[in-house]
C-alpha cells in the first residue's frame, strides 16, 4: 500500500512538470511563428515599397500589411507598421525648363536609393497569464531594407 502511495506521488509530481513544459513550449512556439510572421511581413512590405513611385512608397506598405492582418488569434496580433517609413534617395531625374514653352520637363530615368520599413507585432503568452495571473505581453520589432527599383517616366513634354 505504501508503494502504491509512493508511485501516485511521484506520477502527480511529474504530470505537473510535463504540464508546465508543454504550456511553456507552446508560448515559446507561438513566440517563434509570431517573430518569423513579423519578419516575413516586414520584408514583403519593404520589397513591395521598393517597387514603385518613392511617393506612394507608405500606401504599398500600410496596403501589404492590411493584407497580412487576418487570420490572427488572441495570442498574437496583427503585424502594424512603426512610422516613418525611411526613403533615403541617392539620385533621381533633375526636372528641366523647357526653352520653347518655359514649362518644366521631366526627362524621366533610374531613381535610386533605399526604403527602410519597421513593423512589430505583440504576443500574449498564455502560460505566462494562467500561471502567474499577470497580464504580460511581449513586442517584438522587426526592421528590413530594400533597394528603391524604379523608372521614372517622362512628363511635363
Amino acid at each position: 500500500m505504501r508503494r502504491a502511495g509512493q508511485s501516485l506521488v511521484e506520477a502527480s509530481c511529474g504530470l505537473v512538470v510535463i504540464y508546465a513544459l508543454g504550456i511553456a513550449l507552446v508560448d515559446l512556439a507561438s513566440a517563434l511563428y509570431a517573430i518569423a510572421l513579423n519578419d516575413s511581413v516586414c520584408r514583403n512590405a519593404a520589397a513591395f515599397a521598393s517597387s514603385g513611385d518613392p511617393n506612394e512608397a507608405e500606401n504599398r506598405v500600410r496596403m501589404v500589411i492590411a493584407q497580412s492582418g487576418s487570420g490572427f488569434g488572441k495570442l498574437i496580433s496583427p503585424p502594424q507598421l512603426i512610422l516613418p517609413v525611411e526613403i533615403s534617395i541617392m539620385s533621381e531625374p533633375i526636372c528641366r525648363r523647357d526653352p520653347d514653352n518655359d514649362h518644366l520637363v521631366n526627362p524621366g530615368g533610374m531613381v535610386t536609393g533605399t526604403i527602410k520599413v519597421n513593423t512589430q507585432i505583440e504576443i500574449k503568452p498564455f502560460g505566462i497569464d494562467m500561471l502567474f495571473r499577470q497580464y504580460r505581453v511581449m513586442v517584438f520589432h522587426a526592421s528590413q531594407s530594400f533597394p528603391i527599383h524604379y523608372v521614372m517616366p517622362p512628363s511635363g513634354t
